[in-house]
């Protein structure tokens, strides 16, 4: 059950929905019905991965969780990434823009590494 985990993570992490909502981009109201028992739609792909973002877990492991096949590929529309990537770094903070690019740097290899793997 995915909202049992995500619960399991939060106190892990002595976070609040309302911390996890400000740090993957969610509406406050959609982590509180994720993390409901009686909520039982699936979460969309796309806010799995923000979730295990923000957590700083594996994508793979939240795929899981949320009930879904994590060995399954997810592709995405490139332009949504880099629309979404330069939206985000326009609002860094100027004296935080060189550890944000080191940060982006460092997943995109991360990301990298895992699709070379993937087509290995």
């Amino acid at each position: 059950m995915f909202w049992r985990w995500l619960k399991e993570k939060l106190s892990e992490r002595g976070w609040s929905p309302q911390q996890l909502a400000e740090i993957a981009g969610l509406e406050r109201s959609h982590v509180y019905k994720l993390l409901s028992p009686e909520y039982q739609q699936q979460p969309r792909r796309q806010t799995v991965v923000r979730i295990a973002s923000a957590l700083n877990v594996p994508i793979s492991e939240a795929m899981r969780a949320a009930g879904y096949d994590a060995s399954a590929t997810f592709i995405y529309d490139t332009n949504d990434l880099i629309a979404e990537t330069a939206s985000l770094l326009r609002e860094v903070p100027e004296n935080q823009y060189a550890d944000a690019i080191r940060y982006l740097r460092r997943q995109l290899d991360t990301a990298r590494e895992l699709f070379v793997k993937q087509d290995e």
